[in-house]
C-alpha cells in the first residue's frame, strides 16, 4: 500500500496526467518549411495570437518543451476550396496551412488568426470532427459559420478539453 501510494504521489508530481499540451508553460511556434511558407511572419503571429486566445503563453525562443509547427502543404485536402488547412489526427505539433489559400489570402492577421484558431483547436483537442455550424463556434467545419468570433466559445473550449489532451487555462 505504501508502495501504491508513494508511486501516485510520484506521479503527480511528475505532471503524468496524460496532457500532450499544458497552457500554463511556454508554446514557441517556428515554421517547419521556411524555404516554401508563404507570409511566414503573418501566420506566426497568427498563431501566437491563437495560444493567447487560449490563455497559452508564447515563447520567442525554441528553448521550451512545447512547439507548435506550421507547414504549407499543397495536399489533396487543399483542393477543397473551403478548407484553408488542417491537422493530422493523432496529432503532431504541426499545424498545415494550405499553400494555395496562404498565397492568394488577402493579408489580414484576422483571416491568418481564425484558421490558426480553428487548428489549434483540433491540435489541442486531438480529434477531428467539428462542431455544427449553428454554434457559431471556431470549431465549426467551415469559416462563414463564426465570422467576427475572435475568441473560443464556451462549446469550443468543452471540445478542446474534454478528452483531457490539454490542461492548463481554459482547460482548468
Amino acid at each position: 500500500m505504501r508502495f501504491l501510494l508513494c508511486t501516485l504521489a510520484l506521479l503527480i508530481t511528475l505532471n503524468c496526467s496524460g496532457a500532450h499540451w499544458d497552457l500554463t508553460n511556454p508554446i514557441h511556434v517556428y515554421i517547419v518549411d521556411k524555404d516554401t511558407f508563404p507570409k511566414q511572419e503573418l501566420f506566426i503571429s497568427a498563431a501566437n495570437n491563437a495560444i493567447l486566445a487560449a490563455g497559452g503563453i508564447v515563447l520567442g525562443s525554441e528553448f521550451t518543451d512545447q512547439k507548435l509547427g506550421l507547414q504549407s502543404t499543397d495536399d489533396d485536402r487543399c483542393l477543397n476550396p473551403e478548407v484553408r488547412g488542417f491537422t493530422h489526427i493523432p496529432t503532431n505539433g504541426i499545424i498545415n496551412i494550405c499553400r494555395t489559400f496562404a498565397n492568394t489570402m488577402p493579408y489580414t492577421l484576422s483571416i491568418a488568426t481564425d484558421t490558426v484558431m480553428h487548428e489549434l483547436g483540433h491540435e489541442l483537442a486531438d480529434k477531428g470532427e467539428h462542431l455544427s455550424c449553428d454554434t457559431k463556434s471556431i470549431m465549426t467545419a467551415v469559416p462563414y459559420c463564426h465570422q467576427g468570433v475572435t475568441k473560443f466559445t464556451p462549446l469550443d473550449i468543452r471540445y478542446i478539453c474534454e478528452n483531457g489532451n490539454t490542461r492548463g487555462s481554459i482547460c482548468d
